[in-house]
C-alpha cells in the first residue's frame, strides 16, 4: 500500500471520530444509617451500551505510520496487517464507561510479544482512550484513542508515538472477525484479506493467533 491508502483512511478516520460524542453522567449511592439497620440492597449492575458491548471480541485489519522521524524515518508510509483481541470488563461498568483491555499483534509481533497491550476506558458512545500500557515500545507515553462506528463493523484508531529516538503518527482500521469488508473499497482492505482471511471466515474458523507472515 502506498501513502494514498493512508491518506484516504485519515479522511475516513476523521469522519468516524467526528460522529463520536464523548460524555456521560454520574450517579450517587446510598449508605446505611447505622449498624443496627439492614444493609441497603446492592445497586443493579450498569448494563453495557451497544457500542461498549460490540467493542469486545476479535478484530482483523491493518495499521500504518505517517510523519515518521528519527529512527522511524525509514518506516514512513509503512503498513501492516494486524489482529486484535478486546476484553471488556463488564463488572467495571458505570454510567461514565467501562474498562477494557486490547491486545494487538501484527506481521512482526505476535500475541506472545504484542505490538500493543493497552488498558482502555470506553464511554457509552463507543469512544475510548488508552489509560495504561504501551503501543510499539513501552518507553514512550501512551497517546491513543479508539472509536467504534455506528453499525459496529469497525474500530478506528489514531495515536502518536514519541520517544527520544523516534516519532510517528499511526492509524489503524479494525473490522470485527467475520465481517466481509464489502462496505469498504478494495484499496482499504488488509493485505492478506483475499488469500488468508476470506477462506477462514467462509469456513467459520475462529481468529488464529498469528498472521501468515509470522506463523511457524
Amino acid at each position: 500500500m502506498n501513502l494514498k491508502k493512508v491518506f484516504a483512511f485519515l479522511l475516513c478516520l476523521c469522519m468516524i471520530f467526528a460522529l463520536s460524542a464523548c460524555g456521560g453522567s454520574s450517579s450517587g449511592s446510598a449508605s446505611s444509617g447505622g449498624s443496627s439497620e439492614p444493609e441497603p440492597p446492592a445497586e443493579p449492575a450498569v448494563e453495557l451500551t451497544d457500542p461498549q458491548y460490540y467493542f469486545g471480541g476479535d478484530w482483523y485489519g491493518w495499521w500504518g505510520l505517517t510523519d515518521a522521524t528519527g529512527n522511524a524515518e525509514d518506516l514512513e508510509g509503512a503498513w501492516y496487517d494486524c489482529l486484535a483481541k478486546v476484553e471488556v470488563d463488564e463488572s467495571s461498568a458505570t454510567e461514565e464507561g467501562v474498562n477494557a483491555r486490547i491486545l494487538i499483534a501484527d506481521e512482526v509481533n505476535g500475541f506472545d510479544d504484542p505490538l500493543a497491550d493497552i488498558d482502555i476506558f470506553i464511554d457509552p458512545d463507543g469512544y475510548a482512550v488508552g489509560k495504561d500500557g504501551f503501543f510499539f515500545f513501552d518507553d514512550a507515553p501512551l497517546d491513543v484513542e479508539f472509536v467504534i462506528d455506528d453499525v459496529f463493523n469497525y474500530i478506528a484508531v489514531r495515536g502518536a508515538y514519541v520517544s527520544d529516538d523516534a516519532t510517528f503518527n499511526y492509524t489503524m482500521l479494525l473490522g470485527y472477525w467475520g465481517h466481509d469488508w464489502s462496505d469498504m473499497e478494495e484499496g482499504m482492505r488488509p493485505y492478506f484479506f483475499d488469500d488468508w482471511y476470506l477462506p477462514l471466515i467462509e469456513s467459520d474458523a475462529d481468529m488464529p493467533d498469528e498472521l501468515p507472515a509470522n506463523a511457524n
